[in-house]
């Protein structure tokens, strides 16, 4: 009775055991469902583990620090009171985009890509870990490089900007290379299954992406000795050019609050915002550092109010 209870415990342990596989191993899945999440993470993606990762929400926060916009309650954080405070996770969701929603996400992703030939997916997977590089170096200064996405390791050492610029470009270049391919298991109905809510698998708009990341890296030094503007001008010439191919993450809106825009009416999470009074100054042509100078640009970046005039609130 014993020996039977056993083959019969045996028995159902294995079939439990291939119907749910562990989450924490190292599962197989296709590289065209792994694309969405990924793009996701440039604007706001949620998950088990968190949610706002990616340029939205940090963007929240580093606007009030710059003072583009403030709101109207007391304690309002700006540069002269910037900074996370006490335990908070504020400023963190591009660090947690990088290292955690995209992150190993995106390095199986080229990596199976590469072992079934999609090309294509390998160029797209290359061109966003660039940008991603790039910005989160940008927001953060010295981060991880090296020893990123080690899952041996719980400390890490930290490395320099002029590291992390330079996988950025060597990425781009990369990026072109395999998005330059065609045969095996390229295919743009394919991309477009895993790219519908970005380029919708047009590889031609995810090159121009990747000249762009180029661009923008070369562009950031212009207060350092090694600024090459020649190398802006001829990577900026490749780069996106025409709003068509304007690098816009979209959302689905189908009813549930994580599928609407991050800073659309419906999450309200920009609904406290108003433009400061820096900032309109700045295009209205009353700073004192550029008296008189009105930016054209300003019906475009401020709200107008009743009077035909530019006005901003001063943060608290």
């Amino acid at each position: 009775l014993a020996a039977v209870s056993l083959l019969g415990l045996a028995s159902c342990s294995k079939q439990i055991d291939d119907a749910h596989k562990n989450p924490n191993a190292d599962v197989r899945v296709p590289v065209e469902t792994l694309l969405p999440g990924i793009i996701g993470n440039f604007v706001g993606s949620s998950s088990a583990q968190g949610s706002a990762y990616g340029l939205a929400n940090d963007g929240l926060y580093i606007g009030r620090y710059v003072q583009y916009w403030a709101t109207n309650t007391t304690n309002n954080q700006f540069d002269r009171m910037g900074g996370a405070t006490g335990g908070s996770d504020l400023l963190g969701s591009i660090w947690a985009m990088h290292y955690y929603g995209m992150g190993r996400n995106l390095s199986k992703m080229m990596e199976w890509a590469e072992e079934e030939k999609k090309w294509d997916y390998v160029g797209v997977g290359k061109a966003i870990r660039a940008w991603s590089w790039l910005t989160t170096t940008n927001t953060y200064g010295e981060a991880i490089l090296k020893q990123a996405f080690n899952t041996d390791l719980l400390v890490f050492n930290y490395d320099t900007q002029e590291e992390m610029y330079a996988e950025t470009r060597r990425l781009c270049h990369e990026a072109i290379f395999y998005l330059n391919r065609t045969g095996d298991g390229v295919s743009p109905a394919n991309l477009a299954k895993g790219d519908a809510y970005f380029y919708n698998g047009d590889v031609n708009k995810w090159k121009r992406f990747a000249y762009s990341v180029l661009a923008r890296s070369f562009n950031h030094l212009t207060n350092k000795s090694i600024y090459n503007p020649d190398s802006v001008l001829f990577y900026a010439n490749l780069a996106i050019n025409a709003n068509e191919d304007n690098a816009s993450a979209k959302f689905l809106a189908s009813g549930l609050s994580g599928t609407f825009n991050f800073m659309g009416p419906f999450r309200s999470n920009a609904g406290a915002l108003r433009q400061t009074r820096f900032m309109a100054n700045l295009m209205n042509g009353t700073n004192s550092l550029f008296a008189g100078v009105a930016d054209p640009r300003a019906p475009y970046l401020i709200r107008e109010n009743t009077n035909g005039t530019y006005r901003g609130v001063r943060p608290n």
